[in-house]
């Protein structure tokens, strides 16, 4: 059941691996069952890629439809704060979290954040 459980989430709903865990001790299942289902799930699953895709996902939304640079709406470190932390709740490790937004704030003139915690959700 865990297995299946962790593969479905971080596949089809792109949780990570700390969200899956939490949700798989709140329905009871004993840690060793949760850490080789986070095991197996990790070989098949490239957490920056999907950190990275729902980064650019994020501002795309905050953006709007216009791509260009001058009259697209501005990524201001409020919005930027607000994905580091919704993708900390989603269950992703605030290193790769950080990683990746630093990536693509260099290549996109970004404004970048210093988050205020870097505790990890249990």
């Amino acid at each position: 059941y865990a297995k299946q459980f962790a593969r479905q989430r971080t596949e089809t709903r792109k949780q990570g691996k700390f969200r899956v865990a939490r949700d798989l001790r709140a329905r009871g299942v004993p840690d060793r069952h949760i850490e080789t289902a986070l095991e197996e799930a990790a070989q098949e699953t490239d957490e920056a890629a999907i950190v990275r895709q729902r980064i650019e996902r994020k501002l795309r939304s905050f953006r709007g439809p216009d791509t260009n640079e001058h009259t697209s709406k501005k990524i201001d470190e409020r919005k930027m704060a607000s994905i580091y932390h919704s993708l900390l709740r989603a269950g992703f490790p605030a290193d790769i979290i950080r990683r990746e937004l630093h990536s693509l704030t260099r290549s996109q003139n970004l404004p970048e954040i210093e988050p205020r915690s870097d505790t990890e959700p249990s």
